[in-house]
């Protein structure tokens, strides 16, 4: 009896005295009311923790009273504080100015004609921040009239932000296919324009330079050695141009090419024969071969690797006097590859000038030594060839007795 009247008077403070049968019904009535208040407590917790899990809002303005009703995580969004309550001009402040035509627009229309809203739109928190958030609204009616707008507010920055990102990628990357496509354009064109200079320049010099060599013989026979001597030295210049133009178109088509190399197996005593019938006719006897391995043939594009030893080649024979100039052939197990060296008898790289060697424009004229034939593009080209080759161009020995040069051509 005592502790059903404690009970009652807790439940209701402002009686004192109740019979055990009135009692029962209120205390029966109160518990059912403290049990519905914990559910709505735990229903209202829950979804407060959706709304901050989600990122989602909600929200209310009674049209009639003009109250606006706001959710927890609608402030927090917001970034105000639990006992903020809002006017509908206030709630709308917060968009960016550029933004709030937009939503009094909308709102104004689901008011009119019941028309509901979904809108992603710019916002500024009340602490300075820019978000990007998305509004959901629709208006509730009575008798055909808007007693109510009704709504859910999302923070989308995030996705925003990766969503711009990715715009910004899939623009990068069309601007990149149509560079490349005009970048093929432009690379057609000049190799039609390289073809026409191979075509219309090179062969005619290659013309002029047999008929030299011709007349030098010719001359040689009947004993007009000055005159001879005067032709071999014009077919010496001719031999100097032809090889500047090899470089260039080298540089300007087959080097510049985004194409892989097509290896294939290549002769190793053939294509030094055909790099050494590319030097003058009197240069040649000065070239000895040195062959430290008995492999014949190795994988490489047989044309560059012409163009690259070319260019070594002629280099050496041009510093080293009257000095013979070897070609000397090894291989390597670890890692597997074939070396060609090329070594002349000059009086070696003045050195400051090796850690350039192999870029392009390069020349040693004050150390009464040029790196390459024309533009300074030989040892560029040297070093082009044997990076599309995956292998690799070296200073291997400079000294005042000689140069020799190193190149790696790696084996699958």
């Amino acid at each position: 009896m005592y502790a059903i009247r404690v009970a009652s008077q807790w439940l209701h403070p402002f009686q004192n005295v109740v019979s055990m049968n009135d009692a029962s019904p209120k205390i029966e009535a109160n518990a059912a009311n403290i049990a519905a208040a914990q559910r709505l407590h735990a229903s209202e917790e829950f979804l407060d923790r959706v709304g901050r899990i989600a990122a989602v809002g909600g929200w209310a303005v009674d049209l009639r009273s003009q109250v606006v009703t706001w959710s927890r995580q609608t402030r927090r969004m917001h970034e105000v504080d639990e006992a903020y309550v809002p006017t509908v001009a206030q709630g709308i402040s917060f968009y960016a100015p550029e933004a709030r035509p937009v939503i009094e627009a909308a709102v104004a229309t689901g008011i009119r004609d019941g028309v509901p809203w979904d809108l992603e739109l710019p916002f500024i928190t009340a602490t300075g921040r820019p978000l990007w958030v998305r509004t959901f609204g629709e208006v509730d009616f009575e008798d055909g009239q808007p007693v109510r707008l009704i709504g859910a507010f999302q923070d989308i920055t995030e996705r925003r932000d990766r969503q711009i990102a990715l715009e910004r990628e899939q623009d990068l990357r069309a601007q990149s296919e149509r560079h490349a496509q005009e970048l093929d354009r432009l690379l057609r064109e000049r190799s039609e324009m390289l073809d026409v200079l191979a075509h219309e320049v090179r062969q005619p010099l290659n013309n002029a330079s047999a008929a030299l060599q011709g007349a030098a013989t010719a001359l040689g026979d009947v004993d007009q050695k000055v005159a001879a001597l005067r032709l071999k030295r014009a077919q010496t210049v001719m031999s100097h141009v032809l090889a500047s133009i090899d470089n260039t178109l080298a540089a300007a088509s087959l080097l510049a090419s985004l194409e892989p190399l097509q290896h294939e197996d290549t002769d190793i005593d053939a294509l030094l024969a055909v790099v050494i019938a590319d030097m003058p006719e009197s240069e040649r006897c000065r070239v000895r071969i040195e062959r430290l391995t008995p492999t014949r043939t190795a994988s490489m594009e047989m044309n560059l690797m012409r163009l690259a030893l070319r260019n070594l080649l002629a280099n050496a024979l041009k510093y080293s006097g009257d000095a013979a100039v070897h070609i000397r052939l090894t291989d390597s197990d670890d890692p597997l590859a074939f070396v060609f060296e090329v070594s002349d008898g000059g009086q070696g790289i003045a050195a400051e000038l090796v850690p350039h060697l192999f870029e392009r424009s390069v020349r040693a004229a004050k150390a009464g030594r040029a790196l390459g034939h024309g533009l300074g593009l030989g040892l560029y080209i040297v070093r082009r060839v044997m990076e599309l080759h995956g292998g690799r161009a070296e200073l291997a020995a400079n000294s005042a007795a000689g140069v020799t040069m190193r190149l790696v051509v790696h084996q699958a």
